[in-house]
């Protein structure tokens, strides 16, 4: 049997003598254009029609035409929807036997040895004997046969062969087998085409149902941060200013008594104005420093000048415990991506140097499966000094303090990774409640969050972001469960993973939590 790809898949009709049910006709009787079969036949067909329902009329035209005949379409593999069964068993069978009657598929190996006395079993086997020759003449063109192409594209091949040999060519109208071939190929390209399109339309709902499901993460990310800035703003800026109003008032009052009683006279004490100014100068100096924290955190000047690196670098000169760097992100890449990499990467640093309770549980946000780096950092990381404040070190630094926080610095596979690891960790519980708002904002932005305590106890928090995002049609790479091949389109950020939900923390969420941003820390 020959293993030629075209013969991959079969339609098979089978024509004879064609007539009425009590007599036949002669040979190339009632034939008719390829054409006018396609425009009046095939064309009003509804889109749901099975291809081999397309298709057998082009056959059946060309058994007529080469009446007794026999007409077997054989197409590829790569080209055919539908795969057969198990060796040469036809999909399809229309049959018009000697006897000019129509045969169904169950009865088509009877009218292949219609007058013989043979039983059924025979003439079963005479049925398959003559689709294994059919067969071997499409991987061995001879007589009437013509491929199919769709372009340079070979998608098939028809081959004609008369009733009683499957070996001899019958006589066919000139042109007719090559202008069958030029429909078939036709229909064959539109059936691959709706396929193309219904796998499209898949992906498409697809990708509307992630774009949705992020927009509602960003959405409730966004409103977060909008909550967390306006309680700043209307909470602790309200109640600074109403301290300098104080001040101002009592400065007012004293200058006024100071009028009353003895302009000449003044002294330290408590109605004296100078004094009063010193306080109300004191309470806005409060008041601007932390403005100024508030917008240092929220757009550090580092970070647009010098990148993400140099500003968590800056950061931890504010942090209660030492820090040390390994390894760098390479080029600085979109603001929007250094931005949301570092107030994730800050919130983790910030927590992590801020709790209290050891626990030895794995929590896991995003696919695990997925990681974008190794467990254990490269060995042989450069040693780099860094102006601004932060330590760093490479594999030969000493790590005999276990309250140092090591932070290494990746980019893998097009991602931008911040890895922070804590030797002994503290109230973990609370750090990863902490950072559940951050890993809703990676999320949403298509990149990702993993924590984890490791056997000897350190605890991990690795954040992951695409160095870049796309300007139309966000974000490609489909998880798992996503309908059909889901090819990366030129510029389309490369290497995550959608995280459907985060989880929950391995701890209650306590009443009041401290946000994980720089300002929070000064927060009262």
């Amino acid at each position: 049997m020959s293993a030629d790809p075209v013969s991959a898949g079969l339609v098979s009709v089978v024509g004879g003598r064609v007539g009425g049910l009590r007599g036949g006709v002669s040979a190339g009787a009632a034939w008719r254009e390829p054409a006018d079969i396609l425009a009046n036949d095939i064309s009003p067909l509804p889109a749901q029609t099975p291809l081999v329902h397309r298709l057998a009329p082009f056959l059946v035209n060309l058994a007529r035409a080469a009446a007794p005949a026999r007409a077997v379409l054989w197409t590829s593999a790569a080209s055919w929807p539908v795969r057969p069964s198990a060796g040469w068993t036809p999909l399809v069978v229309r049959a018009f036997g000697p006897d000019g009657r129509l045969h169904t598929a169950a009865t088509a190996a009877s009218a292949v040895s219609a007058g013989s006395a043979g039983s059924a079993g025979s003439a079963a086997s005479a049925w398959s004997a003559g689709l294994a020759g059919l067969a071997r003449r499409a991987g061995r063109p001879a007589g009437a046969t013509v491929q199919v192409r769709d372009g340079a594209r070979l998608v098939g091949m028809i081959t004609v062969a008369c009733w009683a040999d499957d070996l001899v060519a019958p006589g066919l109208p000139a042109g007719l087998l090559e202008r069958t071939q030029d429909c078939v190929a036709l229909v064959l390209r539109e059936d691959r085409l709706a396929a193309a399109l219904g796998q499209q339309q898949r992906r498409e709902k697809h990708l509307d149902d992630r774009r949705d499901r992020l927009a509602h993460q960003l959405a409730w990310v966004c409103d977060a941060e909008r909550r967390r800035l306006a309680g700043w703003v209307l909470a602790g800026a309200d109640g600074a200013l109403t301290d300098v109003e104080g001040h101002w008032l009592a400065c007012v009052a004293a200058f006024d008594e100071q009028r009353a009683d003895d302009p000449g006279e003044g002294g330290p004490e408590e109605g004296d104005p100078c004094a009063a100014l010193r306080r109300m100068r004191a309470a806005l100096d409060v008041l601007v420093d932390d403005f100024r924290v508030v917008v240092r955190a929220v757009a550090p000047v580092t970070l647009r000048a010098r990148g993400t690196g140099a500003a968590l670098v800056e950061l931890t000169a504010h942090l209660p415990r030492p820090v040390r760097f390994v390894g760098d992100l390479g080029r600085r890449v979109g603001w929007e991506v250094e931005s949301a990499l570092y107030h994730g990467a800050a919130a983790a640093l910030t927590m992590m140097s801020t709790a209290g309770v050891v626990i030895a549980d794995a929590v896991t946000a995003g696919p695990v499966a997925d990681e974008p780096v190794a467990d254990e950092p490269v060995a042989d990381e450069p040693v780099t000094d860094d102006p601004g404040g932060g330590q760093r070190a490479g594999p030969g630094a000493s790590t005999a303090d276990e309250s140092v926080l090591t932070v290494y610095l990746r980019r893998v596979d097009g991602r931008l990774v911040v890895r922070v690891c804590d030797p002994r960790p503290r109230d973990l519980g609370l750090v990863w409640a902490g950072l559940a708002d951050d890993a809703r904002r990676m999320v949403a932005l298509g990149g990702g969050v993993r924590f984890e305590v490791t056997a000897d106890g350190a605890a991990m928090v690795e954040l992951w972001l695409a160095e870049r995002f796309l300007g139309a049609g966000f974000a490609v790479g489909a998880g798992p469960g996503a309908p059909g091949p889901a090819p990366t389109p030129a510029g389309a950020q490369i290497g995550t993973v959608p995280m459907i939900s985060v989880p929950t923390p391995p701890t209650p969420r306590p009443t009041r939590m401290v946000p994980p941003t720089e300002p929070s820390r000064l927060r009262r």
